[in-house]
């Protein structure tokens, strides 16, 4: 199995006014293709953790239509 990979969400526009822009969320992709998100709570003070089957479930529950996108490898917040 592959080792794991690290990401961020970063959104360049908050469609839904709530979760704000730039990085949002940091994840950690798994060899067998599930990933773990943890939200920033910058805006919301919620750091909820989830898990998803793909980073294509990620990306069509957050995406908002290319307004946030998954960047792999470290990643500067700010």
């Amino acid at each position: 199995m592959d080792s794991p990979v690290v990401f961020a969400l970063v959104r360049s526009a908050d469609p839904s006014g709530v979760s704000g822009v730039g990085v949002v969320a940091w994840g950690v992709l798994f060899g067998d293709g599930r990933a773990v998100t943890q939200w920033t709570g910058e805006t919301t003070g919620v750091r909820q953790i989830m898990v998803w089957d793909s980073i294509r479930d990620i990306e069509t529950i957050h995406g908002h239509s290319g307004a946030t996108r998954v960047v792999f490898g470290p990643v500067r917040d700010g």
